[in-house]
């Protein structure tokens, strides 16, 4: 896990686990487990995972703001924080994408069609009127 993943998921943490003053041990303890599912995640290089986890801990954060269990200053904190552990975690685990090969070039270039043969020159019948050839007309 990187350094600044590690620090967020810790602050987050830290937030999390602070400030008993009106947050019931169970909220903890169900924001604790989002965490850990996190770092989990980042110990295993699953960036997915550690994005879903900190998806599914600013869920439990939103709901427990929505019953009253956590202040609208505390969940703000959390929901912060937890973006931007997010955002590290895809900037920091995710690996780039592999690149699509490309076709190797041949080795030489296919020959083009051969020309039609040429009409052959030679004495014909034809008295060439018109064309510059021959005698004229008078036949």
């Amino acid at each position: 896990m990187r350094g600044a993943v590690a620090i967020g998921l810790a602050v987050l943490a830290v937030t999390a686990g602070c400030g008993g003053d009106g947050v019931s041990a169970a909220t903890r303890e169900r924001l604790g487990d989002r965490l850990d599912d996190a770092r989990g995640a980042a110990r295993a290089r699953d960036g997915a995972g550690v994005r879903r986890a900190l998806a599914s801990f600013r869920t439990s954060v939103r709901s427990a703001r929505e019953r009253g269990e956590i202040s609208d200053e505390d969940a703000g904190r959390l929901l912060t924080a937890a973006l931007a552990a997010s955002r590290r975690a895809r900037a920091e685990i995710t690996p780039a994408p592999t690149p699509t090969p490309t076709a190797a070039p041949t080795a030489f270039a296919p020959s083009a069609p051969e020309p039609p043969p040429a009409a052959a020159k030679g004495k014909g019948k034809g008295k060439g009127r018109g064309k510059g050839h021959g005698k004229g007309g008078d036949d």
